[in-house]
């Protein structure tokens, strides 16, 4: 084996470790600071935004079950699962067992021009493609590690088209995203934009189609969620939160009391109390009256009329 000749000797990374410390101790040095970093910060955002978006892949489920039941001229029963936070390894395990992946480009108000992702399992693919070439009805021919050809890719898109309708009409909020097919790939590698920093919102779709099982899923980038940060309902920050405090305080209900007065009576004077007895109370018809918030007194005023209802007039502040 050769022998490897280090890059700086001992001395001289001794040297190059003194200087640092000496050059960390001094004002204006170059210390390294330690900054604090959310891991989990793009997580939490999309999964607070996850109720909202879960009542749109509902009403799409719905509406593809309708769709998919003409194209396919057989019974079809679709059920949309739990969304889940995947990163783009994440989603590279997902893609690797589908046949065919959509491309679809994604626009949303006060966001950048991305990516989402269609994912087709095979037999949810053959099943469509066998129909479109007036296949038989019974199940699809899937040889291993087959892939759709480019005719059936280009049959398989526009068969598909009331799909990415549903997807612009269906999913909440309403108007907010704007699907168009960019191309039909066969690995997760080709579609532009998904690598495997990606952040994305999956959303697993299963599908009965006779008597058999098939799936497909779509995939959100965190890129275009990112504009609903701090809409439906989710907080932008903990200062926004803070600044919305006050208001939020103002408009709590209280309930405010005034008290007419007091009576003190014998249990026998309580038992003999019937309609059109006159019950005398301590205070004077122009005494201060205690007026209560939730119990407490906190002001004082004097009883009046206004619009023929009885009133109180606010005298002082109790201390």
């Amino acid at each position: 084996m050769a022998h490897l000749e280090p890059i700086l000797s001992r001395e001289e990374i001794a040297t190059l470790l003194g200087e640092a410390g000496r050059d960390g101790g001094r004002p204006g040095g170059s210390r390294m600071q330690a900054v604090g970093i959310d891991l989990l910060a793009e997580d939490r955002h999309l999964r607070a935004l996850m109720p909202t978006l879960q009542v749109g892949f509902a009403r799409l489920a719905e509406g593809l079950r309708r769709i998919l039941t003409s194209v396919l001229r057989a019974e079809v029963q679709i059920h949309d699962e739990s969304a889940e936070v995947v990163t783009g390894r994440g989603m590279l395990d997902i893609a690797s067992r589908a046949a065919c992946i959509i491309a679809l480009r994604v626009r949303c108000p006060g966001a950048s021009l991305a990516t989402a992702v269609l994912a087709l399992d095979p037999i949810f693919t053959f099943s469509v493609i066998e129909r479109l070439f007036g296949g038989g009805g019974g199940p699809p021919k899937t040889p291993d590690g087959r892939s759709p050809t480019a005719l059936e890719r280009r049959m398989l898109t526009r068969a598909l088209g009331p799909v990415f309708e549903a997807l612009n009409a269906t999913l909440e909020p309403a108007g907010y995203f704007t699907f168009e097919v960019h191309s039909v790939e066969s690995r997760l590698e080709l579609i532009p934009g998904f690598g495997p920093d990606t952040t994305a919102l999956h959303v697993p779709f299963t599908l009965e189609i006779g008597e058999q099982l098939a799936s497909f899923s779509l995939a959100l980038p965190a890129t275009v969620l990112e504009p609903l940060r701090g809409k439906l309902g989710v907080p932008v920050s903990d200062a926004a939160c803070s600044a919305d405090m006050p208001r939020l305080v103002a408009e709590v209900p209280v309930s405010v009391s005034v008290v007419l007065g007091h009576v003190e009576m014998t249990l026998r004077q309580l038992l003999r109390l019937q309609p059109g007895t006159v019950l005398a109370l301590s205070q004077g018809r122009n005494d201060e009256l205690p007026v209560a918030v939730e119990g407490v007194v906190k002001w004082h005023g004097t009883p009046v009329q206004q619009d023929g209802m009885v009133a109180v007039e606010i005298t002082r502040r109790d201390p």
